[in-house]
Order: structure tokens, then C-alpha cells, then sequence
């Protein structure tokens, strides 16, 4: 059964603003799902950078923002990077600063967990 883009939006519509009530990874999920599906990506990314840094949404937003701006995929990186840094997990963030150019806050980075050493 196919439906109409014009369909697709107003249902996907409707459903955000039922999603933007409720809590809980399927909400999450769900609300990123509309999101996309009306073409709002920006709302989409910032909602899922607004959830705690142990989440598995943080990939996802740096996904979404590379397909929006370069400007926001790097803003994405950052949070996400400085998220991982909070999970210990400061290694991967620095690999994402990487991708976007940002080899001083990768260092820094490694600097303020220790492990980089600097004399």
C-alpha cells in the first residue's frame, strides 16, 4: 500500500506532537522517526544530543547531522565527543574529533584523560 508524501507528512505530524508528551527509548525512537519523516533532521539531531551520554543515540545524531551541514555535524562531533569523554571512553571521541578536522581538541582531550603525555 503506498501513501502520498502529502499523507506521510500530516500523519508524521500528528505523531510528533503525541511523541513530544511521552518518555522512554520508544518515544525517543519514535519522535526521531517523525522527525525525520516530515524533513525536520535539525530537531531530529537535537533531540537525540538531549539524551544522557550513555545512550546509543549519539552516533546516530552525528549520522543525521552529516547529512544536514557540516557546521552541525561538527557541533555534533563535539558534544558527542566531550559526552564520551564524561563514559570513559575518551579514545573514541577523539577519533570523531579527528574525522572533522578538530586534531587540537582531540589532544586536549587525550591530555585531560591522561593520556597523552606532554613535556
Amino acid at each position: 500500500m503506498a501513501f502520498e508524501q502529502k499523507e506521510l507528512w500530516e500523519t508524521a505530524s500528528e505523531r510528533i506532537r503525541w511523541h513530544e508528551k511521552l518518555d522512554g527509548e520508544d518515544a525517543i525512537q519514535n519522535h526521531v522517526h517523525d522527525l525525520v519523516t516530515v524533513g525536520n533532521l535539525e530537531a531530529a539531531v537535537s533531540l537525540l544530543l538531549s539524551t544522557p551520554p550513555e545512550s546509543s543515540y549519539f552516533l546516530l545524531a552525528v549520522a543525521l547531522s552529516s547529512a544536514v551541514s557540516k557546521s552541525l555535524l561538527e557541533l555534533a562531533v563535539k558534544v558527542v565527543a566531550a559526552n564520551m569523554v564524561r563514559t570513559d571512553k575518551s579514545l573514541s571521541g577523539t577519533h570523531l574529533l579527528c574525522t572533522v578536522g578538530r586534531y587540537q581538541e582531540a589532544c586536549s582531550q587525550l591530555q585531560d584523560a591522561g593520556c597523552l603525555l606532554t613535556e
